[in-house]
């Protein structure tokens, strides 16, 4: 049994109809495309790649994450890494403020984030622009963890 519902629809609505849904084709046809065919675009000037840039973070994450000791949330530390098309981070890093490495963590995110932005610019990469938030921590058996 099907079940038919008549509305009046007028010939301007549909051809409205019809308008909008070319034009959102057209927008987001190349919608995630266009991004991962630049991710493996460099800057054309020497410049890293995305492989480069998520190799770095990873080496990143894994110098912060070798020391994770705390006594309290106060040792744990919330860092930001990378760069969005729109500005602002592309993640945060969770490490102890106790680190050894702690110094030579926040050097290398500093570099990464320059690296990040000049490969937003040399590529035209944009993002949504909204706002990251980082991660609430916690000091959970005398380890720093992100918290849901």
């Amino acid at each position: 049994m099907h079940l038919y519902i008549k509305m009046p629809i007028k010939l301007s609505q549909i051809a409205t109809l019809t308008v909008l849904t070319g034009i959102l084709l057209v927008a987001f046809q190349n919608c995630g495309s266009a991004e991962n065919s630049s991710l493996s675009k460099s800057s054309g000037q020497g410049g890293v790649t995305a492989e480069e840039l998520e190799q770095r973070l990873k080496a990143i994450e894994d110098l912060a994450e070798q020391d994770l000791r705390c006594t309290s949330v106060s040792e744990c530390a919330v860092l930001p890494a990378g760069s969005r098309g729109c500005g602002g981070p592309s993640t945060y890093l969770v490490t102890s403020n106790l680190n050894v490495n702690l110094t030579q963590i926040q050097s290398l995110l500093a570099e990464l984030e320059t690296l990040a932005v000049q490969y937003n610019q040399d590529n035209q990469l944009v993002s949504t622009c909204e706002y990251l938030m980082p991660p609430q921590v916690a000091c959970q058996l005398s380890l720093c963890k992100t918290t849901p």
